[in-house]
């Protein structure tokens, strides 16, 4: 990456731009940087990435000069609501466990609960058939939904319960 530096500032560039700006200069294919350096043009380092936090974005920050060479340097923030909210959505999303693992992270007392719900007439045929015939489980499922209500679960403890049966090798 290159920059040019107008009024102290620096600004993105390239060497076509260079070509283009210098019509009358004979330029080689691959200027050296002391050639760009006489037009103000300087070629920019990259400091490493910072690691982020859980939480934290990691995004592009200024363009600085810092010893006489121009570096790229990164920004760490606290991601917003939105993100936050984006990235739930994502992971729920990509959260799936087979019915064994599902059954063993629940545990004995909580299936108990899921076969009386099971054996009660009023529970709706799909529910019992997709309960019992599912060869998958996922987090956002309607099914997956609809049995957490039944069980008193909160959001936050149906994503524990499928991190717990992820974990679970059968």
């Amino acid at each position: 990456m290159i920059i040019k530096v107008i009024d102290g500032q620096p600004v993105q560039y390239n060497l076509a731009k260079l070509f283009r700006d210098n019509p009358s200069t004979s330029f080689p294919k691959n200027p050296s940087d002391t050639l760009l350096n006489n037009f103000d043009v300087f070629s920019v380092s990259i400091a490493p990435r910072p690691s982020a936090a859980e939480g934290e974005v990691v995004e592009l920050g200024a363009v600085v000069s810092i010893g006489g060479e121009w570096i790229q340097t990164w920004n760490v923030r606290t991601k917003t609501n939105e993100e936050l909210e984006a990235d739930l959505v994502q992971r729920r999303s990509e959260m799936k466990c087979t019915p064994l693992q599902g059954k063993l992270a629940l545990g004995e007392t909580a299936w108990e609960q899921v076969e009386l719900i099971l054996a009660d007439p009023t529970t709706p045929f799909a529910m019992r058939v997709a309960i019992l015939s599912s060869t998958e489980w996922e987090r956002t499922s309607q099914m997956m939904d609809e049995l957490a209500w039944f069980l008193g679960y909160t959001p936050e403890q149906v994503d524990a319960l499928f991190v717990a049966a992820a974990s679970i090798k059968v």
